[in-house]
């Protein structure tokens, strides 16, 4: 197996079985973990929290065979002066006016609700939630995956599932989460990226980005180490397969909205000062920088530090990682696009730990690197032989990634 370091790892035969079981009782457990929770806090349409009740209507209109969202949303809210409707805040419209002054659009991005359309169908709201577990139990196997390619595959399994019940991946878990889309499929492109397949990993990163632009700036650090492994061909691939979906987002802003680079957050209907009008998101990204990092943290409602404590473990976990051979480009990719996203949310007013979903499951990696240096150290205290035999029958590996 290629990796994107340039390594090849070579298995015998009845290891790489032994790995692909590990890997499907990861999937297996996430998925439980993930289900038992939706399952316990169920409650009919409950789960259509935050942003989630403006996707379902998107739904609504698409089961309809349109896009217009006049026919789907009280209007009075927007054209009507009710008092307390004076001045409407960006975030309670999931409306953009399009370019011809007249046509509703969705403010929101479509693609969730587009690959969810065959389970609405199906199964009505209780899809929506049945695809959101999907996606949420395919991160955690994903991150185990290419967690297995820095570390060890018990450590990486262990990381994994410890991660599949952080409290922020299970918020996202029982919603219809945007950040759970764009999530899976970034970590999807990942995994491909990786594996140097250059078309799938392009429109996995096409797709994510349709979903959340700024999924670029996790993007951009990876398609980096293709450029100086001069990986010409993978990057040649990866730019044809994201050429696809970005393509048609250009295309259909341009007919919406008037450009390529206008998106419906550009134009969202508003009411300020009790007439309607439109709000550019660009206004919100105001705040200072060092206030901004501080609420990212420690923010007492949406601070990761709260929504995702176990991923604080990925700062320690980055430094074995950065020492690692096959472990560096990970750590580089990793703490770049962490610190360029950081930076960019910050100045943005509103605090949300779900804009750092995809950084909270591929933790997982530095903390399952920061696990086998633990144990390693544990083996040279106490003896190799009292180990557990799961863990001896990996020490080799463990070892060498500690003594780099």
């Amino acid at each position: 197996m290629s990796t994107l370091n340039g390594a090849r790892h070579v298995y015998a035969p009845d290891a790489e079985a032994s790995d692909r079981r590990v890997e499907l009782l990861v999937l297996l457990g996430a998925a439980l973990i993930v289900s038992y929770h939706a399952w316990q806090q169920y409650r009919p349409y409950s789960f259509l929290h935050g942003d989630g009740s403006f996707y379902a209507i998107i739904n609504r209109a698409l089961a309809e065979g349109t896009l217009e969202q006049e026919r789907f949303h009280p209007m009075s809210w927007y054209r009507e002066r009710l008092r307390w409707n004076d001045d409407l805040d960006p975030g309670w419209s999931d409306l953009a006016l399009g370019a011809d002054g007249r046509t509703l659009w969705p403010k929101h991005p479509i693609l969730l609700p587009l690959l969810h359309a065959p389970l609405f169908h199906a199964f009505g709201l209780n899809g929506l939630l049945l695809g959101s577990v999907v996606m949420s139990s395919l991160s955690i196997w994903l991150a185990h995956r290419i967690a297995t390619r820095v570390a060890s595959v018990p450590a990486a399994a262990c990381a994994a599932l410890a991660f599949a019940s952080t409290p922020l991946l299970l918020h996202n878990a029982y919603s219809y989460s945007n950040d759970t889309l764009y999530t899976v499929l970034a970590l999807g492109a990942i995994d491909a990226t990786q594996r140097s397949r250059g078309l799938l990993a392009g429109l996995l990163w096409g797709g994510a980005m349709v979903a959340k632009p700024t999924v670029a700036l996790l993007a951009a650090p990876f398609a980096a180490h293709l450029v100086a492994l001069r990986r010409w061909k993978v990057l040649a691939r990866m730019a044809l397969g994201a050429a696809g979906p970005l393509g048609a987002l250009a295309v259909m802003n341009t007919v919406m909205f008037g450009g390529a680079l206008v998106s419906g957050y550009n134009r969202i209907l508003v009411r300020h000062g009790g007439v309607p009008a439109t709000f550019d998101i660009r206004e919100k990204f105001g705040r200072a920088i060092g206030v901004g990092l501080r609420a990212i943290v420690s923010d007492p409602q949406q601070g990761v530090a709260l929504s995702a404590p176990a991923s604080l473990l990925s700062l320690p976990g980055l430094v074995p990682l950065a020492r690692s051979p096959r472990g560096r480009a990970f750590a580089a990719a990793f703490a770049v696009s962490l610190g360029a996203t950081a930076l960019f949310y910050a100045r943005f007013e509103f605090t949300y730990a779900r804009f750092f979903t995809p950084w909270v499951v591929l933790a997982v990696a530095p903390v399952a690197a920061l696990l086998d240096v633990l144990v390693a150290w544990a083996a040279r205290l106490r003896g190799r032989e009292r180990l557990p035999s799961w863990l001896r029958a990996r020490w080799a590996n463990i070892s060498r990634i500690s003594k780099v």
